[in-house]
């Protein structure tokens, strides 16, 4: 493995193997820069206005990596990375290639933390409309805010046919074209069998626009089809349809069918749109759309209709709580409790939500790419020391944020838990330090050992020390399997 390196300062007549000697571009990586299997480039903080063409594939083992550099580990400049095809300004893109990434005809690239803006018209975000397998993208942002409405990502299977295995996880895509499309798949017909295509969108929020979220369609006129497009715990909202097959070329056979399992769908026209009756299988799911099903086979355990959402819109900050993203659930939505930890043979919910919070917190998985989260509450009556405590009652977590400087830090806080708790115990209150590798933290957390209910436990974090100033996330825990069991933490300490 050789690693390489992109930052703002760096120049195209370096050779990319230090933060001294970095590329300026991404393009000079991934076109010219001699990549092989294994290989990771890390991109330092800036916007980097450009098109550009893999010309080179990894493998299923050791898949070629491009890495935002968002904590200035490697490259020495924290920030964000945005990667636009609005190659002179944001006002103006001159290019003539309308795509950020290119992709065809290249399998094993992995993606992280790279926000990607689609603005320019006329073409993809992300194109590998053809003969791609292995691409990943994780913790990323797409955007597409131009009224001609080009796509996010076109994307597709090798040429044949067959496994592509690629996958979305933990991403956000925001659409506001008139005619946006977040996803277009293409799945070429086979001379073989028909064929799962093992492409899966997770843990993803899908936001706005005027196409389909996730739309599927066929190449060729063989006679075999190709299926497998899975939408797993993903939160779609505010579009003309979540998941939609574009023809009837698509497989209906067993184990090769399209899927939507433990999702929220809110605000859409469509929610799932099949051209053939048995194209898409879909339970566990929330439905809050005008027609929910097309020639779908509606899941034993979803739920379709108007009623509560229970999504955050910002609302918490205007009567002084902390604010909590956008389209995650609040007290008693009735996603919290409609997903399943296993939706169906051989698939499994996430081990965590979009945000990184353990999943599931508690007995059920919520649908859509949160679980709860940010929902501690004043509590007057049981309390440690003073006139108030912090109470969480059923599953979730409430995160805070502290300055630290240079010196040794430790954390300490009093927590309690009662006896509807206690009953259905999962695992006891917890306090969590988050990582931070751009001053130096690293995680770490402490669980409540005191076994008997309503009885005052300190929890102190081992001593950590910063290497810049800066600030950490603490968060505390309720892990208990109801959703009416509280906790409270009180008389916290930072010294």
């Amino acid at each position: 493995m050789v690693a390489r390196y992109i930052r703002k300062s760096g120049s195209d007549a370096n050779d990319g193997l230090t933060p001294s000697t970095a590329w300026l571009t991404i393009n000079k990586a991934l076109n010219t820069g001699a990549l092989a299997a294994g290989d990771v480039t890390y991109i330092g903080s800036g916007t980097y206005r450009e098109s550009a063409t893999l010309a080179y594939s990894g493998t299923a083992a050791s898949p070629i990596s491009l890495i935002a550099d968002v904590d200035g580990s490697h490259t020495g400049d924290p920030g964000a990375v945005r990667w636009t095809n609005l190659s002179v300004s944001d006002t103006n893109g001159t290019t003539t290639n309308y795509s950020t990434l290119i992709a065809n005809n290249r399998s094993y690239l992995t993606v992280q933390g790279i926000a990607f803006d689609a603005t320019q018209g006329g073409g993809a975000g992300i194109d590998g409309s053809t003969n791609t397998q292995g691409i990943t993208f994780r913790q990323c942002l797409f955007v597409a805010d131009d009224g001609s409405g080009p796509n996010l990502i076109n994307i597709s299977t090798p040429t044949s046919g067959g496994a592509a295995n690629h996958l979305f996880d933990s991403c956000i895509m925001q659409g506001t074209g008139w005619n946006n499309t977040f996803a277009f798949v293409t799945l070429p017909t086979s001379t073989v069998a028909d064929y799962n295509a093992n492409i899966l969108f997770q843990n993803c929020l899908m936001i706005g626009g005027r196409g389909a979220m996730v739309s599927v369609r066929s190449s060729g006129t063989n006679a075999f089809k190709g299926g497998g497009v899975r939408l797993l715990n993903c939160t779609i909202a505010h579009n003309d349809s979540a998941f939609r097959m574009d023809d009837a070329n698509v497989a209906t056979s067993a184990g090769n069918q399209c899927s939507m399992y433990n999702c929220w769908i809110m605000g859409c026209n469509e929610g799932v749109n099949a051209k053939a009756v048995g194209q898409i299988v879909e339970d566990y799911n929330v439905f809050c759309a005008l027609t929910p099903r097309t020639n779908v086979t509606a899941g034993t355990h979803s739920t379709s209709g108007s009623y509560f959402l229970g999504s955050a819109l910002g609302y918490e900050g205007l009567i002084g709580r902390n604010p909590r993203p956008a389209f995650m659930p609040s007290e008693g939505a009735t996603v919290l409790t409609a997903g399943a930890k296993t939706p169906a043979a051989g698939v499994s919910a996430p081990t965590t939500d979009l945000l990184g919070a353990a999943r599931p917190q508690g007995t059920f998985v919520a649908c859509g790419c949160y679980e709860r989260g940010d929902t501690g509450i004043r509590e007057t009556t049981t309390i440690h020391s003073g006139t108030q405590s912090l109470r969480l009652t059923g599953p979730g977590y409430q995160s805070f944020v502290i300055d630290v400087d240079t010196t040794s830090t430790t954390i300490a806080a009093w927590c309690n838990y009662d006896t509807t708790y206690a009953a259905a115990l999962g695992l006891r209150p917890r306090l969590e330090l988050v990582a931070n590798p751009e001053i130096g933290v690293v995680a770490q957390s402490v669980t409540a050992t005191v076994a008997a209910a309503s009885a005052w436990e300190k929890q102190t974090l081992a001593a950590f020390t910063a290497t810049k100033a800066g600030q950490v996330t603490v968060r505390i825990w309720n892990q208990c399997l109801v959703t009416t069991g509280s906790c409270y933490f009180d008389d916290w300490s930072v010294t």
